[in-house]
């Protein structure tokens, strides 16, 4: 490749614009017939063997300034679990879709836009309404796990109305007022609340010597903690051992803990209330 060339890539950190080096025209025009460079996007190219999402990314935002990464792609650079980051899912008012990009005609309010290192994305918050229609109640799941607040989605949703999807948007965050961790916790607080449970904390901390434990579900007046295993991280020896020790803990302190799986929760979320109203009873007479 010809040396203006590697130093226009190199200044553009592996993206080369024609508006910003026009009198490499001939030797782009030549460099993509020999192999060496490709066109991302009209007037932006790339080295040829470049696949990598940051630099693809770059060269939509030079094509497109006003562009927004959306859905798994902001996903993936704010670090979501469970994302595969191509295609290239964004928000573009001056392009289309193309091979690798696939852009929408969208409006991203400015309030909801972040910056990292000159890539425009989604807030966390909207990220993760974006990702309920893939991942259901799993996204906001995972976002209230990566610290965002209940009251930034509530945010997020007042801030784009009239988006289709948005009344299941709505209802998941309802159903998340308590903050679960999981759509199992999700259906156990359901449950808990249809049946007029009353009491309980999600995911209360317990301070147990130098470590802290939080309890899926707590009723801190009798001191009982209903967890609720989810295959992902209860399945394994080591994960099993680790939650006996747990238990031993907590019991010491004077908890009584009682386990069910997320399959039993979201199976039969009214047989799961009717065990925990039984040990519940049984708890309160005791403690009488």
């Amino acid at each position: 490749m010809h040396p203006d060339l590697e130093d226009a890539l190199w200044l553009g950190r592996g993206v080369l614009a024609l508006t910003e080096h026009p009198t490499l025209r001939h030797r782009v025009r030549r460099a993509v017939t020999a192999g060496d460079l490709r066109r991302a996007l009209p007037g932006v190219y790339v080295d040829a063997a470049a696949s990598d999402p940051v630099t693809m990314a770059r060269a939509l935002m030079v094509a497109d300034p006003t562009a927004v990464l959306v859905g798994h792609s902001a996903a993936a650079v704010h670090g979501w679990p469970r994302i595969a980051p191509p295609p290239m899912c964004a928000a573009a008012s001056r392009l289309a879709s193309r091979p690798g990009y696939a852009l929408e005609r969208r409006t991203i309010p400015e309030r909801l836009v972040v910056e990292w290192g000159g890539i425009r994305v989604t807030a966390k918050a909207l990220t993760a309404l974006d990702l309920i229609d893939s991942l259901g109640g799993n996204a906001i799941d995972d976002a209230l796990r990566l610290g965002v607040r209940l009251s930034a989605l509530k945010r997020a949703l007042d801030l784009t109305p009239q988006r289709p999807g948005n009344d299941e948007r709505r209802r998941l965050l309802r159903d998340s007022r308590s903050n679960p961790w999981s759509e199992a916790e999700r259906a156990a607080h359901r449950a808990l609340r249809a049946a007029r449970i009353r009491g309980w904390r999600a995911n209360h901390a317990v301070v147990l010597g130098t470590s802290t434990a939080y309890l899926d579900v707590a009723f801190c007046a009798v001191k009982l903690a209903v967890e609720i295993d989810g295959r992902e991280f209860h399945e394994s020896w080591a994960c099993r051992v680790r939650d006996a020790a747990r238990d031993r803990r907590l019991a010491a302190s004077g908890w009584l803990v009682i386990r069910f799986s997320a399959k039993e929760v979201l199976d039969d979320p009214d047989a799961f209330v009717r065990e925990v109203a039984d040990v519940l009873d049984a708890r309160l007479a005791a403690c009488a």
